[in-house]
């Protein structure tokens, strides 16, 4: 049996910089107080999300992790590493 091919990543960025309605996964957050607010959200490295919206004028970065949707501000979104993943 042959294994599937992995899916190739792009480079990692911040996700203020990732396209809305990109799929990314999360590789690290930069201020260990955004990493808290974080893990008490239930969210961490690996986990994949979706860039739903990016609202006009500084607004929030909406979000969805699984059945979980969530807004964060512009400057939580640059603490955020991820890798955009393929679509």
């Amino acid at each position: 049996m042959m294994n599937s091919p992995t899916p190739h990543l792009a480079t990692p960025s911040t996700l203020a910089h990732c396209p809305v309605g990109q799929h990314f996964v999360l590789q690290g957050v930069k201020d260990p107080e955004a990493a808290l607010l974080l893990l008490r959200l239930g969210l961490g490295e690996g986990d994949e999300g979706l860039l739903l919206e990016r609202l006009p004028m500084g607004g929030p970065y909406l979000l969805r992790f699984a059945q979980q949707e969530l807004a964060l501000g512009a400057a939580m979104a640059t603490q955020l590493a991820v890798q955009v993943l393929p679509t």
